[in-house]
């Protein structure tokens, strides 16, 4: 298995203790309701870094808020909290299909970093 889906399967079992009754199984991944938002975690297939180590990215996506309309205003401020946060590898996305707002999250993994 890849590292990302090694991570994957660690944060189902180990890290989150995802109870079975209250979650959905995907093909690179799931989602689970540990309360009223939803919070999906996936893993891509298999990419090569810029050294050429194989890795994965593995990426998280939380329900903040939903029934959503999203005006003017406040796609400003969504926009000015994008920009405050440019350093982080998370940020605030709007589903327009969904009409939801949510946390966001992708990181890079591979065998040597996947311990931490």
């Amino acid at each position: 298995m890849d590292a990302g889906g090694q991570i994957v399967e660690w944060l189902y079992k180990n890290q989150l203790q995802v109870d079975e009754q209250w979650s959905v199984n995907a093909e690179r991944g799931f989602t689970w309701w540990p309360y009223q938002h939803a919070q999906t975690v996936t893993s891509t297939n298999e990419v090569k870094g810029p050294d050429g180590m194989p890795g994965a990215f593995v990426g998280v996506r939380t329900q903040v808020l939903w029934d959503l309309d999203l005006t003017d205003r406040l796609a400003t401020g969504v926009n000015e909290l994008a920009r405050e946060n440019a350093s982080t590898m998370s940020g605030l996305v709007y589903d327009e299909v969904k009409h939801s707002l949510d946390l966001c999250s992708m990181v890079p993994v591979h065998d040597d970093t996947r311990e931490w």
